[in-house]
Formats: C-alpha cells, sequence, structure tokens
C-alpha cells in the first residue's frame, strides 16, 4: 500500500512540474486527478484495515478470472 501512496505521490509531482504554466486548464486537470486519486487512497486504505473489503486484485480476479479457463 505505500507503494502505492509514494508512487501516485511522485506521479502527481512529475504532472505538476511538467506543466510549469498557471492556466485554468491546469487547475481542472489537476482537480480531476486528485479527484481520481483520493477515492482510491480511501479503498486501498480500507481494504488494509478491513478484512470483509475487497482488495483490487480480488476484484480483478473477480472481472478477469475466467481468463485463467482458456
Amino acid at each position: 500500500m505505500y507503494c502505492m501512496i509514494f508512487c501516485s505521490l511522485a506521479l502527481l509531482d512529475w504532472y505538476l512540474l511538467r506543466r510549469s504554466s498557471g492556466s485554468p486548464q491546469r487547475k481542472r486537470s489537476v482537480t480531476k486527478m486528485l479527484w481520481f486519486m483520493i477515492p482510491l487512497f480511501g479503498w486501498n486504505a480500507a481494504a488494509s484495515q478491513l478484512e470483509w473489503w475487497p482488495n483490487p486484485f480480488d476484484l480483478l480476479n473477480l472481472v478477469l478470472g475466467w481468463v485463467n479457463l482458456m
């Protein structure tokens, strides 16, 4: 989980440094990125603390489990 947190923070820093201009479009795209990342952090935190909460790997296995049968 810590790896995912630090990797996403590194991606966010890279994204912010790549766009150095202070345009309103930049602010909207950063806001979109944060609205995507914050729920993922919450999901992973809940999956690591609660036994009954499905983690992302369980969901991928549930969705793509049929591939193993091929």
